[in-house]
C-alpha cells in the first residue's frame, strides 16, 4: 500500500471514529447527562478556587508551573488513551476523549497550589508532589472509576497508573519548569 493510500485509509477511519464519538457523546455523555456537568464543575471550580488563593505576587511563575503540569498531564493522558491503557467514558467535547476538567483545571490547579505552598515554606517539592500524585492515583482515580468517569485496561492498575502516569507528571512538569527558570536566569547574567 502506498503512502497516500495508507493516509487515505487513516483519514477514512478517523472520519468513522469522529462519527461514532459524536453519536456516543449525544447518547451517553452530552449536555443531558449529569456526568457532563460534573466534568464542567471539575473545570470551573478549581479555577475559581485558584482565583481566590493564588499568590498574586508570584502569579506568572505559578501560572507557568501550572501550564507545565497541564502540558505534561495532557501528553501522558493522550498517550495512555491512545495506547488503550485507560479511557474516559464521559467527556465534555465529542472530539476529545479526555477528561477536560481533570487535565486542564483540577490537576494543574492542585499542583500549582501545592507548588505555591512548598516554595513559600521551603519544603521539598518532590516529596509532597509524589504524595499528591499518589492521592490522585489511589483515591481520586478509583472514585472516578466508581462513577464511570475513568476505566483502566490491559492489565493496568492503580499502582502502574501511579508509576507510569503520575510519577512522570510530577517529575517531567517540574523539570520542564526548571529548564525555563534556568534559561531565564542565564539571560540575566
Amino acid at each position: 500500500m502506498s503512502k497516500d493510500e495508507l493516509l487515505g485509509k487513516i483519514g477514512e477511519q478517523e472520519a468513522l471514529l469522529r462519527s461514532l464519538l459524536i453519536e456516543y457523546w449525544k447518547q451517553f455523555s452530552g449536555l443531558s447527562s449529569w456526568q457532563f456537568w460534573v466534568i464542567i464543575a471539575m473545570l470551573v471550580i478549581p479555577l475559581i478556587v485558584l482565583y481566590f488563593t493564588i499568590d498574586r505576587n508570584r502569579v506568572f511563575v505559578l501560572g507557568f508551573f501550572g501550564f507545565c503540569v497541564h502540558v505534561i498531564t495532557t501528553y501522558v493522558d493522550i498517550t495512555g488513551v491512545r495506547l488503550g491503557y485507560w479511557e474516559y467514558p464521559q467527556y465534555v467535547l465529542p472530539y476529545l476523549r479526555l477528561t477536560l476538567g481533570l487535565d486542564t483545571a483540577l490537576i494543574p490547579v492542585v499542583f500549582m497550589l501545592l507548588y505555591q505552598w512548598v516554595t513559600a515554606r521551603k519544603k521539598n517539592y518532590y516529596l509532597y508532589a509524589l504524595i499528591l500524585g499518589a492521592i490522585f492515583a489511589f483515591v481520586i482515580k478509583p472514585i472516578l472509576s466508581y462513577f464511570d468517569f475513568f476505566r483502566l485496561h490491559q492489565g493496568m492498575n492503580y499502582l502502574t497508573l501511579y508509576l507510569f502516569a503520575y510519577i512522570p507528571i510530577v517529575l517531567l512538569s517540574k523539570w520542564l519548569f526548571n529548564s525555563f527558570v534556568f534559561l531565564d536566569k542565564q539571560k540575566k547574567h
